[in-house]
């Protein structure tokens, strides 16, 4: 079995209306989808804990490179970095997605 073989066994993103569950006991219902892109999808999101609307990146788990992504969102809000989006929460769903959560922010600049 080759390494695309592999992933396309275990890759799969998340769909509209699926819960996503973080190890820090949070649950994220997926509402709609926001943009798609080559390596996954953001969604508008709501979290089951507090009601809180947030954007949920996943991107498939052979291809992520939300790692680095992570990283610099963290160190972005240590230093409380006003033009960053602020992240909540991140993870991963077995051998399918990563995913990081983060806040919502304005409308779509490609629909202005």
């Amino acid at each position: 079995m080759n390494k695309e073989q592999i992933a396309s066994d275990y890759d799969r993103l998340p769909s509209v209306d699926d819960i996503v569950l973080s190890a820090r006991n949070k649950a994220y219902k997926l509402i709609s989808i926001i943009g798609e892109g080559g390596y996954g999808s953001v969604f508008l999101a709501r979290c089951e804990n507090d009601e809180k609307s947030v954007a949920l990146k996943a991107e498939k788990f052979s291809k992520t490179v939300l790692k680095v992504e992570i990283g610099v969102l963290r160190v972005a809000n240590q230093r409380h970095c006003k033009h960053i989006c602020k992240m909540y929460d991140y993870g991963h769903v077995k051998q399918e997605f990563m995913f990081v959560v983060m806040s919502l922010l304005g409308p779509d600049l490609n629909k202005l």
